[in-house]
């Protein structure tokens, strides 16, 4: 962890250069993990999709699926 105590990840299915260019101005020594298409594994993995039209909801919302799904790993 760095010596400030801040860690970021950033985490996408599909990131453009110019998107990724950006990283560059809050991210030091950037560890880039790229897969190939035909290497990808999508077996096993549930994704999730909840449209929250409310800012302050969407504690609220993570913390009710939280109570509803077994998670053991997950990127929200």
């Amino acid at each position: 962890m760095p010596k400030d105590g801040l860690q970021i990840g950033l985490f996408s299915a599909t990131l453009k250069e110019d998107t990724l260019a950006i990283t560059n101005n809050f991210m030091n020594d950037p560890v880039v993990i790229l897969v190939k298409n035909d290497e990808l594994t999508l077996e096993g993995i549930r994704q999730y999709y909840c449209e929250i039209s409310k800012e302050d909801l969407k504690k609220k919302v993570i913390t009710e699926l939280f109570k509803e799904i077994d998670v053991g790993l997950c990127i929200i």
